[in-house]
C-alpha cells in the first residue's frame, strides 16, 4: 500500500479514537520509523487537525465543534447530567461569580465527556445533554457513556474544591433508537435527537442521588460486565408508559485487550455436514435444512456445494427472495438465464441461440423451448411459435415440464447437487414446481432446500420432505468460532462475546470481527475495558460510519434488495463510478457484501439482517425517495426488466408513497399472471391494488378502479377456489355495490350475474331468484338482447333448480319481446331442462 493510502487509513483511525500511539501505529499499520518520520513532516503541511503529543498523535476536537446534521435514524446511549443544587448556588454567588462557575461546570465536563467519544448536544443552564453513537457509531458506546459518566462526577467534584464551593451532580443514561438530525428554524438551528431516549435518559437522572451514576437496563445490558453496580429494580417514570429497571454504576472493572483479526470456517456443524454429504453420495434424496435467521444454514449448504464441486460434481441454485415473493418462478427465470449466460443488451436471437442450446444440453424437449424462452421476456417469432391453440392451463402445464426437465438435468451424467435457498420466500409457482422435483429426483441427484422454522408447507411431497434442524452452536463452538475469527483475543473477552451472542453464528461473526477490528490499533493500559455488542445492527452501524462514503453506498443498495447489480446501484446514487466501485470493495473487505456471479458485476448482503439493518437506519423520508429513483430508474434505463418484471416496479412505487404508478404496475402484474395461469400470484397482486386503490385522494376515481379490480380479482378466485367460495362472493358483492353507487349500468348486469352464479352454486336459491328476476327487470330497461338472453337464461336456470317453471309470456310487454324469437325465449326461459 502506498503511503497516502496508509496516511488516510491512520488519519480515519485517529479521527475516531481522538488519539494513537506511535506503537499503535506501527503495529496496526505494519509500519517504520521513517514512515513515521514521514508523516509527522506531511502533518505539518497539510493542515489537518492533527497535534503531536508525547509518544503519538491526537485529533483535534473542539468542545463546539458541530456534528454532521443529516438526518438519519441511530442507536444513541444519551446521558443527562444536571448540577444539583443550582437554586441555592444562584443565593450564595454573585451573578458574575455564579455565570463564570457554571462556565467552568461546562467546559470541565464537556472535556470529559469527549474523551470518551461522547458528543455534547446541547448545554441547557445547568443540565448537559450527551450522545454517544453520533455522530459516529462504535459498538461499545454504552460502555464509553457510563465511562464518561463516572468521569464527570469526579471532575464536578474536583471543580467545587477548587473554586472553594461544593458542587455534586446527578447523571443519567439510557440507550434507544432516536431520529438525528438538525431542528429549529432560520439561525436558531441545533442537531437533535428526537425519541423516547433523551426523554428516558431524563427521567432516569432523576432517579439518581447526589454524585451518582445511574443507568437503565437496556444500557447496563450493553454495557455488560465492564462495570460494577447496584440494582434498583423497575421504576415508573413519568411520561413513560412501560416501567424501567434501573442500575446504579459504581465502578469499572479491569479488562484485557487484544485485537487481531480472523476469517472464519464452518464450526459447529460437522455432523450436519456430513449427514448431507452422506445423502448426497447416495443420490435420490432431499433435505430441508431449517433454523432462525443467522444461524448458519446458507454458510452450512455453501461449504457442501464447495465440496461437490471440489469432487467434480455439479451445483444448481435457486435463490428465493423476499422481493419476488410473489413473482412466478423468479428462482428458476433467474437460474436458467444465467446458466445460459443470456446477458442484458442482447438481441432476442442471440438470447434464443443460447437458450436453446442450454436447455438442449440438458436433454429438454425442442418443444418446450418457446415457452421457456416467453418466460425469459424473449417474444416468439418464425420458427419459435408457442403452442397453437393451447389453453393457459397447457401452457403453464408445459412450461412446468420444460422447468423441471431443465432443473433434473442441467448436470448430464454427473452427480447433481440442487439447491434451494430460503424456501419460505418461494412464490406459490415456484414452490409447487419445486414439490413436483421432489417427487421426480434422479438416483445422481441430492436436493437441499433452506427454510426458517416458522416456515410451513402444505405441498404433499415437501411435507414429507426428511428435515435438518440447526439448533445454536454449544459453548465450545462458539468458542472455536470466536478464535478462529480473533484468536488473540483475550480469555475474558471470549467469554464475553459468547454471553452475548446466544449462539447464534452470524452474531458471533459480527461481533467478533467488529471489537478486533476496533480494538487492533489501540495500545491502552489494563484499565480500559471493552464492550461487546449485543446487536447485529449496532455492530453494523459502527462499522458502517468507519467507512466514511461507503456507508451511503451500503444504504442505497439495501433498498435495491438483498442482491444487487452495479448498473442500477449507479442509477440511483449521485457518485462517480470510480467511487461507487471503490465502496463496494471496502464494503466487501469488511465482509458486508460479497460478490455474486452474474452477467454485470453484482453483489450480495451476506444476510438478509445485514440488508435489514442498512436499510432501517435510513429516515423514511429518504427512504421513499431512493424508492422514487429505483422504480423510475426501472422505467427509463432497464424497460426490458420493468416489462418482464411489473410487480418489482410497483412495489418500489409503492414504497415511494406513490399509489397511482404503483396500481399501473400492479394491473399489468395481475393480469399477467392471469394470462398464465399463475393464479395465487394474480390473486396477489389484485389484493395489493386495492391496497394502493384505497391510498388515493379522488373518491370517484377510488371507486371506479375498484370496480375494476373486483372484477378482475373474481376471476381467479374462482379458478382456485370454485364458484362458492366466500371471496368470490365478497367481490362479486363489492362489485355490485360500486356499480349501482356510480350507475354504471354496463357493468352493473355482468357483474350482477357473476353473483347470481355464486348463489346458484352455493344453493341459496332463494337469492339466486331474487337477483335473476331483478337482472331480467334490468335487461329488458337496456333493450340488450345478449343482456336479455343471459338473464333470461339464469332465470330458467333458478327456477329449475327450485322445482318450479318460469312463465315468460308474463312479461309480454316487455321490448324485448319484440327483438327475440319466441322459440329462443322459450329455450332460455326453461333453461335448465333443455340442458338436461
Amino acid at each position: 500500500m502506498d503511503f497516502f493510502s496508509l496516511r488516510t487509513r491512520i488519519l480515519e483511525r485517529l479521527r475516531q479514537e481522538g488519539r494513537l500511539s506511535y506503537a499503535a501505529i506501527r503495529r496496526q499499520f505494519e509500519v517504520d520509523d521513517a514512515f513515521l518520520a514521514d508523516l509527522r513532516q506531511d502533518l505539518r503541511f497539510s493542515g489537518e487537525p492533527v497535534d503531536e503529543i508525547e509518544g503519538g498523535l491526537a485529533w483535534k476536537r473542539p468542545a463546539t465543534a458541530r456534528a454532521p446534521s443529516e438526518p438519519e435514524r441511530r442507536q444513541l446511549t444519551v446521558m443527562f447530567c444536571d448540577l444539583v443544587g443550582s437554586t441555592a448556588l444562584s443565593a450564595r454567588l454573585d451573578a458574575e461569580e455564579l455565570r463564570d462557575t457554571v462556565l467552568a461546570y461546562q467546559r470541565e465536563t464537556g472535556a470529559a465527556v469527549e474523551q470518551f467519544g461522547g458528543w455534547v448536544a446541547q448545554y441547557l443552564g445547568d443540565g448537559i445533554l450527551v450522545y454517544f453513537g453520533y455522530p459516529a457509531a462504535r459498538e461499545d458506546d454504552a460502555a464509553r457513556a457510563l465511562r464518561a459518566a463516572l468521569a464527570v462526577v469526579e471532575t464536578v467534584r474536583s471543580l467545587g474544591a477548587k473554586i472553594g464551593h461544593r458542587l455534586a451532580v446527578r447523571v443519567g443514561v439510557h440507550s434507544g433508537l432516536v431520529v438525528v438530525g438538525d431542528v429549529g428554524a432560520g439561525v436558531r438551528k441545533e442537531t437533535l435527537a428526537l425519541g423516547e431516549a433523551p426523554n428516558i435518559a431524563s427521567r432516569v437522572q432523576g432517579e439518581a442521588g447526589e454524585n451518582q451514576v445511574v443507568a437503565s437496563a437496556d444500557t447496563w445490558r450493553l454495557a455488560g460486565d465492564a462495570f460494577f453496580g447496584e440494582e434498583l429494580g423497575e421504576r415508573v417514570l413519568k411520561g413513560v408508559a412501560r416501567k424501567v429497571g434501573l442500575v446504579r454504576v459504581l465502578g469499572v472493572r479491569d479488562t484485557q485487550e487484544q485485537r487481531p483479526r480472523a476469517r472464519t470456517t464452518l464450526v459447529g456443524r460437522e455432523a450436519e455436514l456430513a449427514e448431507l454429504w452422506a445423502a448426497y453420495s447416495r443420490g435420490g434424496e432431499a433435505r430441508v435444512v431449517r433454523g432462525e435467521a443467522g444461524i448458519g444454514k446458507s454458510h452450512l449448504v455453501q461449504t457442501l456445494a464447495e465440496r461437490v464441486q471440489r469432487e467434480g460434481g455439479a451445483v444448481l441454485r435457486l435463490q428465493a427472495s423476499a422481493f419476488h415473493l410473489h413473482s412466478a418462478l423468479s428462482p428458476f427465470v433467474d437460474a436458467l438465464g444465467q446458466a445460459a449466460g443470456i446477458g442484458r443488451g442482447e438481441s432476442d436471437e442471440i438470447r434464443f441461440q443460447k437458450l436453446s442450446l442450454e436447455l438442449g444440453r440438458s436433454g429438454v424437449d425442442a418443444a418446450h423451448v418457446p415457452l421457456l424462452a416467453s418466460l425469459l421476456g424473449i417474444p416468439p417469432s418464425e420458427g419459435r411459435q408457442l403452442p397453437l391453440g393451447a389453453s393457459p392451463q397447457r401452457m403453464r402445464g408445459l412450461t412446468l415440464e420444460g422447468l423441471t426437465s431443465w432443473a433434473l438435468g442441467f448436470a448430464g451424467e454427473r452427480r447433481a447437487l440442487l439447491v434451494v435457498e430460503d424456501l419460505h420466500w418461494l412464490d406459490p409457482t415456484s414452490l409447487e414446481l419445486v414439490d413436483a422435483l421432489l417427487g421426480r429426483i434422479g438416483s445422481k441427484t441430492f436436493v437441499v432446500l433452506t427454510a426458517r422454522l416458522e416456515a410451513r408447507f402444505e405441498r404433499p411431497v415437501l411435507a414429507a420432505t426428511p428435515e435438518l434442524a440447526l439448533d445454536r452452536l454449544s459453548e465450545a463452538a462458539v468458542r472455536q468460532l470466536v478464535i478462529q475469527a480473533a484468536p488473540h483475543l483475550s480469555p475474558e473477552l471470549v467469554q464475553r462475546i459468547l454471553e452475548k451472542t446466544d449462539g447464534v453464528p452470524l452474531f458471533i461473526e459480527e461481533v467478533t470481527r467488529t471489537v478486533a477490528e476496533d480494538r487492533g490499533a489501540e495500545d491502552r493500559g489494563p484499565t480500559s475495558s471493552i464492550d461487546v455488542p449485543t446487536s447485529l445492527y449496532g455492530s453494523l452501524m459502527a462499522r458502517l460510519d468507519r467507512l466514511g462514503a461507503g456507508k451511503a453506498i451500503a444504504q442505497a443498495a439495501a433498498v435495491l434488495g438483498r442482491t444487487f447489480g452495479l448498473s442500477m446501484l449507479l442509477s440511483i446514487v449521485d457518485a462517480p463510478e470510480a467511487v461507487v466501485r471503490h465502496s463496494l470493495a471496502q464494503l466487501s473487505d469488511a465482509q458486508l457484501l460479497a460478490p455474486v456471479e452474474a452477467m454485470e458485476p453484482s453483489w450480495s448482503f451476506r444476510h438478509a439482517l445485514i440488508q435489514e439493518a442498512a436499510y432501517q437506519s435510513l429516515l423514511r423520508s429518504t427512504r421513499q425517495s431512493t424508492h422514487g429513483r429505483i422504480a423510475r430508474a426501472f422505467l427509463d434505463r432497464f424497460p426490458d426488466a420493468a416489462a418482464a418484471e411489473p410487480e418489482r416496479v410497483a412495489t418500489h412505487f409503492a414504497e415511494a408513497g406513490e399509489p397511482g404508478p404503483a396500481i399501473e404496475h400492479l394491473m399489468k402484474a395481475g393480469i399477467r399472471d392471469l394470462q398464465r395461469s399463475a393464479n395465487a400470484e394474480a390473486i396477489h397482486h389484485f389484493e395489493r391494488v386495492l391496497e394502493q386503490v384505497a391510498l388515493l385522494p379522488d373518491p370517484a376515481m377510488r371507486e371506479n378502479l375498484e370496480l375494476q379490480v373486483q372484477g378482475l380479482l373474481a376471476v381467479p378466485h374462482t379458478l382456485t377456489k370454485g364458484w362458492a367460495a366466500p371471496e368470490v362472493g365478497r367481490a362479486y358483492t363489492r362489485a355490485a355495490e360500486l356499480c349501482a353507487r356510480l350507475e354504471n349500468a354496463p357493468q352493473l348486469l355482468p357483474t350482477r350475474m357473476g353473483l347470481f352464479t355464486f348463489y346458484l352454486v352455493r344453493a341459496e336459491h332463494d337469492r339466486a331468484l331474487e337477483l335473476a328476476t331483478a337482472d331480467l327487470a334490468l335487461a329488458e330497461q337496456t333493450g340488450d338482447s345478449g343482456l336479455i338472453l343471459e338473464a333470461a337464461h339464469n332465470l330458467g336456470a333458478v327456477t329449475l333448480y327450485r322445482g318450479a317453471s318460469a312463465k315468460p309470456a308474463s312479461r309480454s310487454s316487455g321490448p324485448w319481446r319484440s327483438s327475440i324469437p319466441s322459440s329462443m325465449v322459450r329455450t332460455c326461459s326453461c333453461s335448465g331442462r333443455t340442458r338436461g
